[in-house]
């Protein structure tokens, strides 16, 4: 897996990586070998999460060693990650993604830290619900699986924001308990998911990376592109000229968005909205006043001056009045005229 890995990795700017947390939804097959190439380029944190115990069965198709059979995955995986790669903040948490587990822990646990979630569980109705918390908060989600029709494909859907079909867009047509990925006994059997989790995670993440083109419109004028495909090494299908990136329809009454395309004011947007707006007014009233109240102390200063060297008091007083009420006059109406808008 390694060297499989390693033809696909692409210019990385650090200064992209580091500073971010990264969370990864299950640590199985997929999952595992993601936490560890995710954990290579050395992100701020990486937040791990499964419920499942390491079982001798998961050893052929797992990095992990076979010391950690028994443990929990999640926090065997930050154990030996600790060890493999120092530097690195890694966190654990050993529970399932259920109906025990509310929305708001898994929002505060995985989705607010994260600059963005992948989500390798192999578990339907897991994958929909943290890829709607996830789009509903406006941080990218990226569901990696594998066919589960034996042909070793791997396939990845990734949203941004609810400005986008939802992931049952894409798979609503599935039944809840339908099985999203096939068994497999080998680790390179999950390659292909692993590649594309890979890449689409430094695409969100180094704009600047070769994987950032991933996410350029297929057409002028398009939508980016939400659905990826990669076949396994040698595969034939690996000659055809399709870049494997597919774009993904709005689904009329879609059993997860019901089809919106209106855009949604989500906490972040309208945090973001704020924001922006306060920098719009910033100028418009810090710069003026402050340049108004400039202007009134020099006609202070000119008052003064003019008063000590005029011959006549009368006519100094009246010739100062008349300075300070021009300046008065011109500072505020310079400071309606730039706040006023465009």
């Amino acid at each position: 897996m390694d060297e499989y890995m390693r033809s696909f990795r692409g210019r990385i700017d650090r200064r992209h990586i580091a500073p971010v947390t990264i969370a990864v939804v299950g640590v199985g097959r997929v999952g595992g070998w993601l936490a560890l190439e995710l954990a290579r380029l050395v992100p701020h944190r990486l937040v791990l999460i499964d419920g499942d115990n390491y079982e001798e069965r998961n050893v052929s198709g797992h990095p992990l060693p076979a010391e950690y059979v028994g443990m929990n995955k999640a926090v065997a995986m930050a154990d030996w990650l600790e060890q493999e790669v120092p530097g690195i903040e890694i966190t654990a948490i050993p529970y399932y993604v259920d109906e025990g587990i509310e929305d708001d822990t898994i929002y505060e646990d995985v989705i607010e830290p994260a600059a963005v979630v992948v989500v390798a569980t192999d578990k339907l109705e897991v994958q929909r619900r943290v890829a709607d918390l996830a789009r509903s908060a406006e941080v990218p989600a990226i569901i990696p699986g594998i066919a589960a029709d034996g042909s070793g494909r791997g396939e990845a859907f990734i949203s941004f924001s609810e400005d986008q079909p939802c992931f049952s867009c894409f798979d609503g047509f599935r039944p809840a308990d339908a099985p999203v990925r096939g068994a497999a006994a080998v680790a390179l059997d999950a390659a292909p998911a692993v590649h594309l989790g890979f890449s689409l995670t430094l695409a969100v993440l180094d704009p600047n990376s070769r994987e950032a083109e991933l996410l350029t419109p297929l057409r002028e004028g398009g939508p980016v592109p939400q659905l990826f495909r990669a076949w396994p090494p040698g595969s034939p299908e690996l000659a055809h000229a399709d870049s494997g990136a597919t774009e993904v329809p709005w689904r009329q009454n879609c059993p997860g968005c019901g089809g919106r395309r209106e855009p949604v004011m989500t906490r972040r947007r309208a945090m973001r909205q704020r924001q922006e707006q306060r920098r719009r007014d910033r100028p418009s009233w810090e710069v003026p006043r402050r340049l108004a109240w400039s202007l009134y102390l020099l006609e202070l200063f000119v008052l003064v001056v003019f008063s000590a060297l005029s011959g006549g008091e009368v006519v100094g007083i009246m010739a100062a009045s008349l300075t300070l009420g021009f300046g008065y006059w011109a500072g505020r109406r310079f400071e309606r005229v730039v706040a006023r808008p465009g």
